[in-house]
C-alpha cells in the first residue's frame, strides 16, 4: 500500500521476468533439451517438459552435478565428491536435490551387509569382499602344494569352527585367508572381531585410565569368532602382554572359542617376543602366552612370494 494525496491505493508487487531473462532461460532450455539427463526426468516423469522450462536454472544446476557418472562403469572411477553418491530431482510442486546412493554404491552395500555382524573390524577396507572363492587356485603363486595344504585346512577350519595360526613372511597371504574367514563367519551371522593387533593395543592403552578396556576384554572373550592379525609385531610391554592379551586368550582357551592368528613369527620366534620386555627377561611369563596359543590353534606355515597384488 502507498499513500496518495492522503489516499491509499494498492501497489503491484509482482515482478516481470526481463526479456534478456527470458531468452536466456529459453536458449538453455533448448540446449539441454535432448540430453540423457533431460530424457531421464521425462522417461521416469519425474518432471514434465514445463516444468523443466519453469525450473530450467535449477535443473541445469542437476545437469552439472550429474555430468561425472557420466560413463561411469564401477565405484573405482567415481568422480563424485562423495564416493558413490549422486543428485537426484524430486518435483512436488517444489524441486528438491536429494543426495543418493548410485547403484554400484547400493550392490556394494548389499554385498557388505555381513561387516554388520563384526563388532570390532580392523581389516582392511579391500578386503571386506574376500572369500575363499575369490582366491585363484590356478594362479602360479597359489597352485604350489604348500600353498595348497594351507588354503585347504583354512577351508577346513573355517567350516569346523576350528582356531588356526597363520605364520610367515610379509605379503604371504596370511591376513587375506583370516579375512576370507571373517567374512565367511560374519555371512552366516556370527559375531566376529577382527583386531590389527598392533592397532589394538595402542587403542586399549589409551583406555586404561577409564578402564574401559575391560569391557573390551569381556567382549573378546566370548565373541564366537575372533581373528588376531599380526601378533608379535606391536611393542610388547607388561601391560598388553598380562593385562590384555593373556585374559583373552586365556578365556578363550577355557570357553573353547575358535580363534585365529596370524603373524611374521613361528611360535618359537614369538615366545621370544613375548618374553623380553624393557631389557628383562621374563621366559615364563612368555611361555603362559604361548601355551595358550598352542593349546587354542594348530600352525601352518605361509611362504613363497608377495601375494598381495595377485588375486
Amino acid at each position: 500500500m502507498a499513500e496518495n494525496n492522503g489516499k491509499w491505493k494498492t501497489m503491484d508487487y509482482h515482478v516481470t521476468p526481463s526479456d534478456s531473462y527470458e531468452k536466456q532461460s529459453q536458449a538453455l532450455f533448448e540446449a539441454v533439451w535432448d540430453t540423457p539427463g533431460i530424457n531421464y526426468l521425462l522417461d521416469q516423469k519425474i518432471m514434465t517438459p514445463q516444468e523443466i522450462r519453469s525450473n530450467i536454472w535449477q535443473v541445469k544446476g542437476w545437469l552439472d552435478a550429474i555430468s561425472p557418472c557420466e560413463g561411469c562403469k564401477g565405484l573405482s572411477q567415481c568422480r563424485q565428491p562423495k564416493k558413490g553418491y549422486h543428485m537426484e530431482l524430486v518435483y512436488d510442486g517444489i524441486l528438491h536435490k536429494n543426495m543418493v546412493m548410485c547403484r554400484y554404491r547400493r550392490e556394494q552395500e548389499n554385498r557388505r551387509q555381513h561387516l554388520g555382524s563384526i563388532v570390532i573390524n580392523e581389516m582392511p577396507e579391500s578386503m571386506y569382499e574376500v572369500s575363499f572363492q575369490t582366491i585363484d587356485l590356478k594362479h602360479p603363486d597359489n597352485c604350489d602344494a604348500s600353498y595348497l595344504k594351507v588354503f585347504k585346512h583354512a577351508v577346513e577350519a573355517c567350516e569346523k569352527h576350528e582356531s588356526l595360526f597363520l605364520y610367515g613372511g610379509m605379503g604371504t597371504g596370511k591376513t587375506y585367508l583370516a579375512c576370507c574367514a571373517v567374512n565367511e563367519m560374519a555371512g552366516k551371522g556370527e559375531r566376529c572381531a577382527f583386531l590389527s593387533w598392533p592397532l589394538f593395543t595402542a587403542r586399549a592403552a589409551a583406555m586404561v585410565r577409564s578402564g574401559e578396556y575391560r569391557d573390551l576384554i569381556r567382549l573378546l572373550v566370548y565373541i564366537p569368532f575372533l581373528v588376531i592379525d599380526d601378533i608379535g609385531a606391536e611393542k610388547v610391554t607388561e601391560w598388553n602382554r598380562d593385562e590384555l592379551l593373556f585374559p583373552i586368550l586365556d578365556g578363550r582357551m577355557n570357553n573353547h572359542k575358535p580363534t585365529w592368528f596370524t603373524s611374521n613369527h613361528d611360535m618359537t620366534t614369538l615366545d621370544e617376543h613375548f618374553s623380553a620386555v624393557y631389557n628383562k627377561d621374563e621366559p615364563l611369563k612368555g611361555k603362559r602366552i604361548m601355551e595358550r596359543v598352542r593349546t587354542i590353534a594348530e600352525s601352518e606355515a605361509l611362504t613363497g612370494k608377495d601375494r598381495r597384488k595377485k588375486h
